[in-house]
């Protein structure tokens, strides 16, 4: 179910987040500009997301602004790539760098 982010009130975000969460349960979406944010509610529905279903929601959004800064598709680096496995080994390659420089706070 879409929403517009026009139905927020940016005065008191809270109450309309909590006004819509009793109109449309713990999950439900709103656009915001032209792209679509998916907006959890409770405990239960955190979890189920975070704990259960991380890798289903742990991807960014393309933007087109990468592209205009020079980043391709396969060379974002960790910070702005897209999360698959291109992002994993860079990440994987980082902290091992940082960690054998004793840069990393894991030693």
């Amino acid at each position: 179910l879409f929403r517009s982010m026009l139905q927020v009130d940016f005065h008191d975000p809270a109450a309309s987040f909590q006004r819509l969460r009793k109109q449309y349960g713990d999950v439900f979406s709103l656009q915001f500009c032209w792209v679509n944010v998916v907006v959890l509610n409770g405990f239960e529905a955190l979890k189920e997301a975070l704990v259960h279903k991380s890798e289903d929601i742990a991807d960014r959004p393309p933007f087109p602004i990468y592209e205009h800064l020079g980043f391709q598709e396969h060379c974002q680096g960790v910070l702005a790539a897209r999360y698959g496995r291109g992002w994993k080994e860079q990440r994987r390659f980082s902290l091992s760098t940082l960690r054998n420089t004793g840069r990393s706070e894991e030693h």
